[in-house]
């Protein structure tokens, strides 16, 4: 009995390592197989590709990480930004769905992907990223994403500054905890999207269709939503105030901070502004500003049953935004002296 029970077990280890190893080589040419695709100058090929990856995973779910990683890198090179300067005044370009399929397809396969975020855990990445001073993001700084439609997308704790969205659709997407600084939304769709403790200093959404969105505790110093609609938006927490970053963060004061006050927020601006400036990349929304952003440029918004009754306001500018009796707002604060226009 003892020799058959180690010939048995012997050869279930046998079969155990056999399995394992196809499994590994079958997961290496898939990805051999997908990266030649994904290179291919044909975009139907590309698009191909994309749409194997997602069946991969589908027969084995164990290729998700490794996947998204693949159309995380391929998404970067693809739409990355060859010009050095801010592009807000040249025109958009088509949709990205026309002149880029292959592009608008990997950001469906990522979203798909991943697993969507409650507001405690997206807390909790940012609490590990100030104590352990890193904690990994999908990355997509300096990407043109123009008229990309992303409508329910997951990319919460995504990077995406200094990037080109522009008349892009987001609406009921999750951008969660986002890095959105300097990044240009103007004319971008984001009904009911979720922006809490998102990062959009000197972001611009002028023109936006923002009605319904959630900006609980983001950022938006320095920020221009000009003529943006901001019908029925909930501003709890957020900070619209002008910011002065600092460039000592050693102060034992603010490495005990709160995990989720605005001094965290201005640490990662201090260092991606000095990135950007260590590689030359000049966006004068980001860099020419110095240290001080200014307050929320809201001139001309429809803040129509906005709730700004806990937001950071005061100093944010408001000439011409029209309001109605629905609007909340903080506490003291007198939008007639604003230059708000009741309706």
């Amino acid at each position: 009995m003892g020799t058959l029970f180690l010939v048995t077990a012997i050869l279930g280890y046998w079969q155990y390592r056999t399995s394992k190893r196809q499994t590994e080589i079958a997961d290496t040419d898939l990805d051999s197989k997908i990266v030649a695709q994904l290179d291919s100058p044909a975009i139907e090929v590309r698009v191909a590709g994309l749409v194997e990856m997602k069946r991969s995973i589908e027969r084995e779910p164990n290729n998700s990480e490794r996947v998204l990683e693949i159309v995380e890198a391929f998404i970067k090179r693809s739409s990355a930004i060859e010009a050095r300067t801010s592009s807000s005044s040249t025109p958009p370009a088509p949709p990205l769905s026309v002149r880029r399929p292959d592009v608008q397809n990997a950001l469906r396969v990522f979203s798909d992907l991943r697993q969507d975020a409650s507001w405690g855990e997206v807390c909790d990445h940012i609490q590990r990223e100030i104590s352990l001073h890193f904690a990994p993001r999908p990355t997509f700084q300096l990407v043109d994403l123009s008229g990309a439609d992303v409508r329910h997308g997951k990319f919460h704790l995504c990077d995406f500054q200094c990037s080109d969205l522009r008349e892009a659709n987001l609406s009921q997407a999750s951008l969660l905890g986002c890095r959105l600084n300097g990044t240009n939304f103007k004319g971008s769709t984001f009904t009911y999207a979720r922006l809490g403790q998102a990062y959009l200093l000197a972001a611009i959404l002028d023109e936006a269709q923002l009605f319904g969105a959630n900006f609980t505790m983001a950022v938006l110093a320095g920020a221009s939503m000009k003529g943006a609609d901001l019908r029925d938006c909930e501003f709890a927490g957020a900070y619209l105030e002008a910011l002065t970053l600092r460039a000592d963060w050693s102060d034992p004061e603010l490495i005990h901070e709160d995990p989720l006050s605005l001094n965290y927020a201005r640490r990662q601006v201090v260092q991606t502004a000095g990135a950007l400036a260590r590689e030359g990349l000049l966006f004068p929304r980001i860099l020419q500003q110095g240290p001080t952003y200014p307050a929320c440029d809201l001139r001309g918004a429809d803040v129509r049953g906005a709730d700004f009754s806990l937001a950071v306001l005061s100093g944010a500018v408001l000439t011409g935004a029209r309001a109605d009796q629905t609007t909340r707002w903080p506490q003291g604060f007198d939008p007639g002296s604003a230059g708000v226009i009741m309706t």
